[in-house]
């Protein structure tokens, strides 16, 4: 099964650059058939999301719960769980998604979810991650690889808050 994880962010806003952590730390795994990929907008997302069987794309999220909390979805479910995510380029990731499968119905990944990672809105530009978002880094490493996992065994794993081990 061809896999991509799709890291989305700002590099230099923050918290907001916490997919494309994600997706370094994904990267040095070196997982077997599975492409990582790194993009800073949700319009970069639409193409991206086309000749894959499974995408898992990875973003910050504004939320109802507490920064580094991670949220496992579906992009229908994704406003259900009252989820928003960061954008500077007025689409937003679902938004992105809907506008990929009708372009290209054909093309596009049957199976799409998100990870996101909760956090503060971002106030100011900076490299660095806040402390919750770094911590929750390697969370979302272990649910994406267990999400990988599960699909390579035939389950369809999305449920919220898991605790997995990538070990």
């Amino acid at each position: 099964m061809s896999a991509r994880v799709i890291g989305v962010g700002q590099r230099l806003a923050g918290d907001d650059g916490v997919g494309i952590r994600v997706a370094e730390r994904l990267r040095s795994l070196d997982l077997e058939d599975v492409q990582v990929a790194f993009i800073a907008s949700t319009t970069d997302l639409i193409a991206a999301l086309t000749g894959a069987q499974r995408v898992i794309v990875v973003d910050a999220v504004l939320g109802v719960g507490e920064p580094g909390r991670l949220h496992i979805a579906t992009p229908e479910d994704f406003a259900a769980q009252h989820l928003v995510a960061i954008t500077t380029h007025g689409l937003d990731l679902p938004a992105a998604v809907a506008l990929a499968r009708a372009l290209y119905p054909e093309t596009v990944a049957p199976v799409i979810q998100i990870v996101g990672i909760e956090i503060e809105r971002p106030a100011t530009l900076d490299e660095e991650l806040s402390p919750p978002a770094t911590a929750a880094v390697e969370a979302a490493v272990r649910a994406v690889v267990v999400m990988l996992r599960a699909a390579t065994s035939g389950g369809n794993e999305c449920t919220n808050h898991p605790s997995p081990d990538i070990s």
